[in-house]
């Protein structure tokens, strides 16, 4: 499904450029679950821009689907981002003036369904996370773990292809996190797939492979073994 070759980007241009990913070769398969480690500056957000269709400038090829990314316009890519990848957050990411039920409607939205059209379709998506009968509290009077459901409820709106989750347990305890990531690993038997960034070696070994990268180059790339699905 997702197919990097000798991916490079670099910011700034001459001795001043700045070599943020290097020579990345990358193959997701459609219903993995893939955790991403590496320091802060080795180039994870840099790659899951790319992989996420934010970020189309670089250098190398990538093809989703057997389509080349690299030729997206802005309007195709922002089609692609809405339509085929689900994104969460560390920091959930909630409009705060909105409820439950207006911030999973958000994508739908963009899409040019109507609140009516997508009542039952939300009322599912919430009850598929654990917060059936929430759809009219803000988001101010959740705690952080129901936070998060709603914004993976959100992601999952528009039946993505691929979830990128960006720490997504960073702003968690450790029972909280524990609990989103039994939610991830139910997606995933579902057939879901995930592309996870953390710096936390337990979460990602929850995933079933492991690629770590370093200085912008990926240094392994492995099969989880005995994870806890």
């Amino acid at each position: 499904m997702i197919d990097l070759q000798h991916v490079n980007k670099s910011y700034g241009q001459g001795a001043t450029a700045f070599h943020v990913l290097k020579d990345i070769n990358l193959h997701i398969d459609q219903g993995e679950f893939v955790a991403i480690m590496g320091p802060s500056g080795s180039g994870k957000s840099t790659l899951i821009n790319i992989i996420g269709f934010l970020d189309t400038a670089f250098e190398g090829k990538y093809f989703f689907q057997d389509e080349n990314v690299a030729d997206f316009n802005a309007t195709k890519a922002s089609r692609m981002r809405n339509r085929h990848v689900g994104f969460v957050f560390q920091n959930f990411s909630l409009i705060h003036n909105l409820n439950i039920f207006e911030n999973v409607l958000i994508p739908l939205s963009y899409g040019g369904h109507r609140r009516s059209e997508v009542r039952g379709k939300i009322s599912e998506l919430l009850e598929s996370v654990g917060l059936t009968g929430m759809e009219n509290k803000l988001p101010r009077n959740l705690s952080g773990g129901q936070q998060q459901r709603v914004a993976i409820a959100r992601a999952l709106a528009n039946s993505p292809q691929f979830l990128i989750a960006d720490e997504p347990t960073g702003a968690l305890d450790s029972h909280t996190s524990a609990d989103i990531m039994q939610l991830f690993k139910e997606l995933h038997r579902k057939g879901g797939t995930i592309i996870m960034v953390t710096h936390d070696e337990h979460v990602a070994e929850q995933s079933d492979r492991m690629i770590k990268i370093l200085d912008g180059q990926i240094i392994s790339d492995t099969e989880v073994a005995h994870a806890t699905k």
